[in-house]
């Protein structure tokens, strides 16, 4: 508890996992709502499995 708050782990977004890096930038399923509708079919279908780092590279 910092100042009178407590620190949330989950994802702010969508309140179902722990907010980490991925799942913020891939694994949410807001953030993969909107990588769907941007890239309109066009992901790799292993997009949403494949290791993070090798997703970033």
């Amino acid at each position: 508890m910092h100042r009178g708050m407590t620190m949330d782990p989950l994802c702010l977004v969508c309140h179902d996992e722990s907010e980490t890096l991925i799942h913020a930038l891939r694994d949410c399923k807001v953030t993969r709502s909107v990588w769907i509708n941007i890239f309109n079919g066009m992901l790799q279908t292993n997009f949403f499995t494949m290791d993070w780092m090798l997703w970033l590279e």
